[in-house]
């Protein structure tokens, strides 16, 4: 029986994650392995990125187009970037099935 992957999920595959480098502002010269954790609006990713640090993950945002003008649409698309060390820890903490909730 083979698993399929749910499409309803915000969340990459980790095998299907884009992984690219970005400083993360603690020293301009530390260059860091991220992978893209989520897509969507930025108002959600703005919270993610609160909920992931809260949790001593360094997440950061970018929006999907920055050649956009800032006009303060909290919809606008936007991506959350998580360290490729972190990336397994931040899907298990949203994405992971809860024992708590059985």
């Amino acid at each position: 029986m083979s698993a399929e992957k749910p499409t309803d999920s915000p969340c990459l595959d980790l095998d299907e994650a884009p992984q690219k480098s970005v400083s993360l502002g603690i020293h301009p010269w530390l260059i860091i392995r991220v992978k893209l954790f989520y897509t969507g609006p930025f108002v959600n990713a703005e919270m993610l990125v609160v909920m992931l640090e809260k949790h001593g993950i360094q997440a950061t945002q970018e929006f999907v187009d920055p050649t956009l003008p800032d006009d303060g649409d909290l919809n606008r698309p936007a991506n959350v970037l998580v360290p490729e060390a972190d990336y397994d820890r931040a899907h298990q903490l949203f994405y992971g099935e809860r024992e708590d909730e059985l």
